[in-house]
């Protein structure tokens, strides 16, 4: 029996593209995926998947891009559940770590083959093209494939081995002409805004490196609002219903502004410079985990001159920080306070963690790891009032610490005293317990006896 372990319904679709995608464990313990259509409108729309695959792996076949197998299933279509790092997981990764050179290699490679299927024809508008993405204006010569998997995201490939990508998800394949820029805008524009720590690879790959303009751009961004009121038809999704029943509403830019800054004040920033200086421009972003524990490493570049790093960018407290290589601890400077041997307390809305000496590390894989907490005025303020309380108790303790070291000399000279008077008493006592002795002796008491007559004698 099958073990259904996820399940999601594109219920915001229009009918004839509402589909039903199921993860689940065969008899086997296998998993796989299969794809059925929701309504009796979407049958085509899930059957034509199958018809893609078999075309998209003809159109790739002389690339190192394959699609995921797929097979025809009595409800719909089956597909291979892969376990493999995503393209995007891996130019995370190489963003990360600040590699460069890598990053932009693989991106080039990927783009270049999607270029290389995809270039054959001259564009023209059909029916077909505005059906889907409106009546808008293409310039001439814009090129193009036989056919077009326009969700052929970072996401949606995966890293099978150094020479296979796998295309994961081909739902939307069209076989009318698509302009190959669009494509390519479409990949580096949803993998730059989707994440305010991936903007600042737009130095590192450019729309216009691949022809694309800002005209360009704004063509493209009408195509794509065009799209997804393709595949909304006459659904309203949720998310859109907010309008007709908020009180007020936020513009969409002010919103993406709005998120865009929520996100950065609670994402670390990495400064990696050549210079001895920090520099927005050798930074960037990394995100922080919902469980606020942070963790990563980095490849330290061999020029580096100035290494730091901001947990946030707004007041926190950070704990258990470590900053280390191999199994060795590094120092740092920082502006936020001890609190204790395990907690620093930043009252700034820039904390800093600083790399003492960072030429040091270069070339080093660094790790860095902390927990973070964010916190509101109020518990600034109640912190603030206990380290003003705990500098107090220590301008006290000092005092009682002077007083005890007094009263500690002074016990000692006491003890002293006292030894010299027992000493001194005990001398006494020896004597005169020798005394003693000696008025018990013959010879004295006969000396005792002549000086009494001595005394008598002289009085006569």
């Amino acid at each position: 029996m099958n073990k259904i372990i996820y399940a999601k319904c594109s219920n915001e679709r229009d009918k004839q593209f509402s589909v039903k995608t199921i993860i689940y464990e065969d008899e086997t313990g296998k998993k796989k995926v299969k794809k059925c259509p929701d309504t009796k409108e979407a049958e085509k729309h899930v059957r034509q998947i199958y018809q893609w695959y078999q075309q998209l792996g003809r159109q790739f076949s002389d690339t190192n891009i394959v699609m995921n197998r797929c097979a025809i299933a009595e409800d719909g279509v089956e597909l291979e559940y892969l376990e493999k790092p995503s393209m995007e997981s891996m130019l995370d990764e190489m963003l990360l770590a600040g590699d460069k050179e890598n990053y932009v290699k693989l991106v080039k490679k990927y783009l270049e083959q999607l270029l290389s299927t995809h270039q054959d024809k001259e564009f023209v508008i059909t029916e077909d093209f505005q059906k889907v993405f409106g009546n808008v204006e293409v310039p001439e010569g814009e090129k193009c494939g036989e056919l077009t998997n326009i969700d052929a995201l970072f996401s949606n490939i995966l890293i099978v081995n150094e020479e296979t990508w796998c295309m994961l998800d081909y739902e939307w394949t069209f076989d009318f002409p698509i302009p190959v820029k669009y494509l390519i805008f479409r990949i580096l524009f949803y993998y730059m805004h989707e994440h305010v720590t991936r903007e600042c690879i737009s130095q590192w790959i450019s729309m216009e490196e691949y022809g694309i303009s800002e005209s360009d751009i704004t063509l493209y961004k009408e195509m794509e609002r065009n799209f997804q009121k393709y595949i909304q038809g006459s659904r309203v999704p949720i998310r859109d219903m907010f309008d007709e029943i908020s009180p007020g509403i936020i513009h969409l830019e002010d919103m993406k502004y709005l998120g865009k800054e929520a996100l950065r004040k609670q994402s670390v920033q990495i400064y990696q410079s050549a210079q001895e200086v920090a520099n927005e421009k050798d930074s960037y972003y990394r995100e922080i985990p919902k469980s606020n524990c942070f963790e990563m490493e980095i490849q330290i570049p061999t020029d580096i001159h100035y290494f730091r790093v901001d947990p946030c960018s707004q007041k926190c407290l950070v704990r258990n920080l470590k900053i280390s290589e191999a199994d060795s601890e590094w120092k740092y400077l920082t502006n936020g306070i001890n609190l204790d041997e395990s907690t620093l307390f930043f009252d700034t809305e820039d904390p800093w963690i600083l790399m003492e000496e960072a030429n040091k590390i270069a070339g080093k894989k660094m790790k860095v790891s902390f927990a973070i907490e964010y916190i509101d005025e109020k518990t600034v303020s109640i912190i603030n009032d206990f380290l003003g309380e705990k500098e107090k108790n220590a301008v006290l303790q000092e005092s009682e610490a002077e007083l005890c070291q007094k009263i500690d000399e002074n016990r000692k000279t006491i003890e002293l005293k006292q030894i010299e008077r027992d000493q001194l008493e005990e001398k006494v006592h020896q004597l005169e317990m020798l005394i003693e002795r000696m008025e018990n002796t013959k010879i004295w008491k006969m000396y005792s006896k002549y000086k009494s007559i001595g005394k008598k004698t002289g009085e006569k």
